[in-house]
């Protein structure tokens, strides 16, 4: 039983140092893509926040409708924000079945608002709220004559930076919709990563999610 555990434990430990080796070349490719994130959509560049007066890792990106389901320039248009907990656009467009794809599928033009791994230095949450501003600004003006301002999507800490970019530029922005934004002002969202850290992270909510 000893001999068999300890074959086990061993052929165990190579496959996690292979599965380790291909994730580290993975996000080595990942970073010498010009874009990189990981949003499941053809887009093009419209505006990066490098070049903004006061730069940052964002940038705003349109998302290509498929051949099938073009899209309606008098259509509002809908402007997803990435959640800034994380790398990547998370539920926000890394599927078709999120709110990028269901944006596309009503005819709507879609645009997303991604980032890069690491910010530029000195740059302020501040920073990052204007530059969301300048975006929504822009898909504004690329569509004259839509009927309304841009749909503005954000989850999680997204939702909280747009919420105050929207407080202080309230004629940018139509509806805005948020889910998961820490909006205690009072205690920001310190007491989510308590909670996280007391429970050891999110297997809480995996665990429970596949119970259902």
């Amino acid at each position: 039983m000893a001999t068999e555990y300890a074959v086990d434990a061993w052929q165990r430990s190579i496959l996690y140092a292979d599965v380790r080796r291909q994730r580290g070349n993975q996000y080595r490719a990942h970073l010498e893509e010009q874009t990189p994130n990981v949003l499941d959509f053809v887009s093009e560049v419209i505006m990066s926040g490098l070049d903004l007066p006061r730069p940052v890792n964002y940038g705003l990106v349109r998302i290509l409708p498929p051949a099938d389901t073009p899209s309606d320039s008098r259509k509002r248009p809908f402007v997803v924000v990435d959640p800034r907990a994380g790398h990547g656009p998370g539920i926000g467009g890394f599927k078709p079945d999120s709110e990028v794809g269901a944006a596309l599928k009503a005819g709507h033009p879609c645009y997303f608002v991604g980032f890069l791994p690491d910010p530029v230095p000195g740059q302020t949450v501040e920073d990052v709220m204007r530059a969301e501003a300048a975006f929504v600004r822009k898909v504004g003006e690329l569509h004259p004559d839509s009927r309304g301002k841009p749909a503005v999507i954000g989850n999680c800490r997204a939702g909280w930076q747009i919420l105050m970019a929207a407080a202080v530029w309230p004629e940018l922005f139509g509806p805005i919709i948020v889910a998961g934004a820490p909006l205690s002002y009072w205690a920001g969202d310190m007491p989510m990563r308590y909670a996280g850290g007391l429970t050891g992270g999110s297997w809480l909510t995996a665990l429970t999610s596949d119970l259902v």
